[in-house]
C-alpha cells in the first residue's frame, strides 16, 4: 500500500494483538500516525475477550468498533475526519457464534436486522459516508455469499454507502448498487496466519 488516507481491518483471538504483539501492533500504528494516517479496528471477529482487545486496540493508538465493555460501547460508531469528509464505522457480528455485549457484559456488537437498520437510518444523517462492517457469511465460498449479499442490500437501502463484509476468508465479488454504494460481502484475508487453504 503506497497511500491510504484512512484504514480498517479486523483484529481477531489468533492474530498478533495480544500481549506479545502490541508493541508490534502500536509500533506500526505510530508510524501511520506520523505520516498523518487514521486507523481503525474492527474488533467484532472471534474476540472472545473483548473488552481485553478494546483495551490493546485504544493503547496502540487504534479505534475499535464492534465490541465493548458493553452494549453501548459494542455498538457505538467512530467518527473519522479526512479529507474534508466525515466518515463513521460501525460493526456488528453475524455469525451468531460471538460472546455478545450485554448491559453491563463486555462482547461483541450482534446483529440484530430490525436494531441496526435502525441504527444506520439515524447515523446516515451524521456522516458523509458510513462504513458498516460485518462478520459473517460461509467460510472458504469464493462466490457472493446469498446470506451476506440480504444483509448488504439491507444496510445498503437503510442509508449504508460500504457494507465490508468479512467472515469467508476469500475474497468474493464486489458490487456497486443503483445508488452507489459499495457491497463487498468478503475481501478476503490480508495478513492472517489461519491454517487453511492457500487461497485464503
Amino acid at each position: 500500500v503506497k497511500r491510504q488516507d484512512l484504514g480498517h481491518g479486523q483484529a481477531i483471538d489468533h492474530c498478533p494483538l495480544g500481549d506479545a504483539g502490541a508493541g508490534q501492533l502500536e509500533g506500526a500504528v505510530l508510524r501511520r500516525q506520523r505520516v498523518g494516517r487514521e486507523v481503525g479496528v474492527d474488533a467484532v471477529e472471534h474476540v472472545r475477550r473483548a473488552e481485553h482487545g478494546c483495551h490493546l486496540a485504544h493503547q496502540a493508538g487504534l479505534e475499535a468498533i464492534g465490541a465493548g465493555s458493553d452494549r453501548t460501547e459494542a455498538i457505538a460508531a467512530s467518527r473519522f475526519e479526512v479529507n474534508g469528509l466525515s466518515i463513521g464505522f460501525i460493526a456488528f457480528d453475524a455469525t451468531g457464534v460471538a460472546a455478545a455485549a450485554g448491559d453491563d457484559e463486555a462482547g461483541v456488537a450482534t446483529w440484530d436486522s430490525e436494531g441496526v437498520i435502525g441504527q444506520v437510518r439515524g447515523l446516515s444523517e451524521d456522516y458523509n459516508i458510513l462504513v458498516v462492517s460485518v462478520h459473517g457469511g460461509t467460510e472458504y465460498l469464493p462466490v457472493t455469499d446469498p446470506g451476506m449479499a440480504a444483509i448488504g442490500a439491507e444496510l445498503t437501502a437503510a442509508g449504508a454507502d460500504i457494507v465490508w463484509g468479512h467472515g469467508a476468508h476469500v475474497v468474493q465479488p464486489t458490487k456497486v448498487t443503483e445508488a452507489a454504494a459499495v457491497v463487498a460481502t468478503s475481501l478476503g484475508n490480508f495478513l492472517f496466519d489461519q491454517a487453511g487453504p492457500d487461497r485464503t
